[in-house]
């Protein structure tokens, strides 16, 4: 039973991992967008 559960709980787990490592790459493509539009207007 602990098993089972445990593997329920890991699953949720990875699950949320990957969530956030979905939104913490879009947030750094949006940095990294905002960034070279800085640089490129600094350059000009």
């Amino acid at each position: 039973m602990q098993q089972t559960h445990s593997y329920k709980e890991y699953l949720c787990f990875q699950k949320t991992c990957h969530e956030m490592f979905e939104h913490d790459t879009t947030i750094s493509k949006t940095n990294q967008v905002s960034f070279l539009s800085v640089v490129n207007a600094t350059i000009r």
